[in-house]
């Protein structure tokens, strides 16, 4: 070959190298100039249609834009679940969780991951990471097809049972089991052994976070009360009203005898406030006693205002 021929050659390369060199730097301009936010609506658009494929390459030209972009990260790691490419998308729910996406979700994700993959113990680190954010979707837990694998280890009954806590916090929190004694429904008599006064019913309503109480007085008088544990107050607290537009707010705690006691006030229609205080003591025999007393000078002297005595029905 002469050397004129090689020198033709060269510089043929040379172009074609050129060439393609323009083409990928101009495919990488062109790729850099697209808006952020236009790639984002792709992104989403990709995985509100489920085309997952499309939706993992587009959330992954976000990532490559912006690495701290949780949400992109997020996003196509559930992308990538739905794909069943596991390892995949346990390393882009752990990319999400360091940038702090949402840890319930991304934790719970990262033990359905590693549930799938067969990496029980690493599976069993998220899902108690995913207890600690306050998870308590109990039947979700019972059903989750990713989970599957875990559930006939002995270590997913206690998961269990911290869902079900973080489910119904209240139940297990005796500031606000206080009151339970008190949860029935009873005949009143005002005082021992006197009249009949009326009925109280006391329901603990569903995650047994307050008690409801709807009164029927003798003579027509009707009056409702909720009672829950104020956690900012540290207290016990009634809100009662009843049909003659009279209202009663007290607080207070258990006290040494495990009576439940409350202070504050009546407010009546016309706008006169009351001071008032209750006490509710739970007797040997069952029963429960309800004191209520008012004062007229401000706290310094107090008098009976019902003095109540409940007894369960039959």
């Amino acid at each position: 070959m002469n050397q004129t021929l090689l020198v033709v050659l060269a510089v043929g390369l040379l172009a074609a190298g050129g060439a393609f060199f323009w083409l990928n730097n101009s495919e990488d301009s062109m790729t850099s100039n697209i808006d952020l936010s236009e790639l984002e609506t792709q992104a989403d658009e990709y995985f509100q249609n489920s085309d997952w494929d499309n939706a993992v390459s587009t959330y992954r030209e976000i990532v490559a834009k912006d690495p701290n972009h949780s949400q992109a990260w997020f996003q196509m790691a559930s992308s990538l679940r739905s794909l069943e490419q596991w390892s995949e998308a346990a390393m882009a729910f752990e990319k999400a969780h360091e940038l702090e996406f949402n840890p319930l979700f991304t934790s719970i994700n990262l033990a359905r991951m590693h549930s799938q993959l067969g990496d029980i113990d690493t599976a069993f680190k998220w899902i108690d990471a995913t207890m600690d954010t306050g998870f308590g979707q109990v039947a979700f837990l019972q059903n989750d097809e990713q989970l599957e694998p875990m559930r006939s280890d002995d270590r997913f009954e206690t998961v269990l049972a911290s869902a079900q806590r973080n489910s119904t916090p209240c139940e297990f929190d005796e500031n606000f089991r206080a009151f339970d004694f008190w949860i029935g429904e009873w005949d009143v008599t005002s005082g021992d052994g006197g009249p009949t006064a009326g009925e109280n019913s006391i329901t603990k309503q569903p995650g047994g976070c307050m008690l409801f109480e709807n009164w029927v007085g003798n003579g027509g008088s009707t009056g409702q009360s909720i009672n829950y544990y104020d956690t900012a107050r540290g207290q016990y607290t009634q809100h009662w009203i009843d049909g003659s537009g009279s209202h009663i707010e007290l607080h207070g705690n258990l006290n040494e005898d495990g009576a439940m006691f409350l202070e504050g006030s009546q407010t009546l229609i016309d706008g006169t406030v009351i001071p008032m205080r209750g006490i509710w003591t739970p007797l040997e025999d069952g029963r429960v006693r309800q004191l209520f007393e008012q004062s007229n000078d401000d706290g310094k002297t107090w008098f009976v205002w019902f003095d109540g005595y409940y007894t369960k029905k039959g």
